[in-house]
């Protein structure tokens, strides 16, 4: 999971620094209604991944991680571990 979905402290500071409403820093899963349950409707991992591809996870894609993937990790620490993950996840499967 994402850090905006597990709405860490790491996450929740970045935005307060940027004066952002933190109660509109919010994501439920790519999968989630969009309207009120996740940050940006127009992300475009989220674009990508669900509304082109169907899947649930970047991880099933062949084409993971992409250059969309690399573009949202650059220079953002807290992203590369959620990209860390995604890649456990690839390795190991959904379920495990």
């Amino acid at each position: 999971m994402c850090t905006i979905h597990l709405r860490t402290k790491e996450e929740l500071d970045y935005w307060r620094e940027k004066d952002v409403d933190l109660d509109k820093i919010r994501c439920d899963g790519c999968r989630s209604d969009r309207e009120g349950h996740h940050w940006s409707p127009k992300c475009k991992i989220l674009q990508c991944c669900v509304d082109k591809k169907r899947l649930d996870f970047c991880s099933e894609c062949n084409d993971f991680p992409c250059k969309i993937i690399e573009e949202w990790i650059e220079g953002m620490e807290h992203h590369m571990r959620a990209i860390e993950r995604l890649k456990e996840m690839k390795g190991i499967g959904v379920e495990d």
